[in-house]
């Protein structure tokens, strides 16, 4: 699912069910758009039962210092966009 609407990026596993992609160039500027048709995608999974996967993404910014700066703020949008799916009726792990 990651790979389909991020086509224009590297995917890197980095733990059990977490990944990053890295975006440049084209996959950059298609940003917004990806990450709508994601977040179309993860809901309509909810109606049909599949598989659905939070996303939060973030931007290198000037201010940042470590690489943990970028990775703790795309880790919050991702947790907020968790809850966001789970109000809307997607289910969790047991």
């Amino acid at each position: 699912m990651i790979c389909e609407h991020f086509n224009h990026g590297s995917v890197f596993r980095v733990g059990g069910d977490e990944f990053v992609v890295l975006l440049q160039g084209r996959g950059y500027e298609l940003l917004d758009e990806s990450t709508r048709e994601f977040n179309k995608a993860a809901e309509d999974h909810i109606k049909s039962n599949e598989v659905v996967v939070s996303i939060g993404y973030s931007k290198l910014e000037s201010g940042d210092e470590q690489l943990s700066d970028v990775f703790g703020r795309a880790d919050q949008m991702m947790y907020e966009r968790k809850k966001e799916l789970k109000g809307m009726g997607a289910k969790t792990r047991e």
